[in-house]
């Protein structure tokens, strides 16, 4: 909702009205923008939410904003760095599991680090879940 009242204050200062607001002023606006290329995808996606909302109230007949564009983004490699052999073997040595919590601890991290599975889909997991395909627990 601040980019919204970013944008409209910069309308204010340029002396706009809604109805008066254009794609080519949306695009000004974002190219004035000093923020990253994810952060400006975001802002527009507020900018336009914002304008569909009123072009479903009809205040405005089109949504300025919709055929702007931004700059591309893509994320080649992610941030969260790989676990190695070595980390995740000391790891799980790490815990200690003579109690049920440990063990508890030590099968939900393996799943994780093993499968690359979300926390998520781990957590539903139940035992009916398991089964031996013959040389293997799957």
């Amino acid at each position: 909702m601040r980019a919204v009242t970013y944008f409209l204050r910069w309308c204010d200062d340029q002396q706009l009205t809604l109805p008066l607001v254009s794609p080519a002023h949306v695009g000004i606006y974002m190219d004035g923008l000093q923020l990253s290329t994810a952060s400006k995808k975001q802002v527009l996606a507020g900018l336009r939410h914002f304008f569909d909302g009123k072009v479903t109230r009809h205040a405005i007949a089109l949504n300025p904003a919709l055929s702007v564009r931004t700059e591309r983004y893509s994320v080649l490699e992610g941030k969260t760095p790989e676990i190695t052999v070595k980390q995740t073997r000391q790891l799980l040595k790490s815990i200690d599991t003579t109690g049920v919590v440990g063990l508890r601890d030590k099968c939900i991290i393996s799943i994780l680090i093993y499968t690359a599975a979300r926390i998520g889909a781990v957590s539903k997991l139940r035992v009916k879940d398991l089964y031996d395909s013959g040389d293997q627990h799957v």
